[in-house]
């Protein structure tokens, strides 16, 4: 699990599962850091197999926990 703000500067362009503290789980691409702010690519299935990309910035001091996803692709 990532703890300090400066771990999310290394993990930049991997599959993240961000739970935050009023138990939302939020899973998306770690698009890049600004300032205390994390910024997340979020997938959303839509119609018949498209896939949307939503970017959502979420404030370090909301979340409780956050997991690398590790992908075997």
């Amino acid at each position: 699990p990532l703890k300090l703000l400066r771990q999310y500067k290394k993990h930049t362009g991997r599959n993240l599962k961000i739970e935050l503290k009023d138990k939302e789980v939020v899973r998306g691409k770690l698009a890049g850091l600004e300032g205390d702010v994390i910024v997340l690519e979020e997938e959303t299935k839509a119609q018949a197999k498209k896939k949307e990309r939503n970017i959502r910035n979420i404030k370090f001091d909301l979340i409780d926990k956050t997991f690398v996803m590790v992908s075997f692709k």
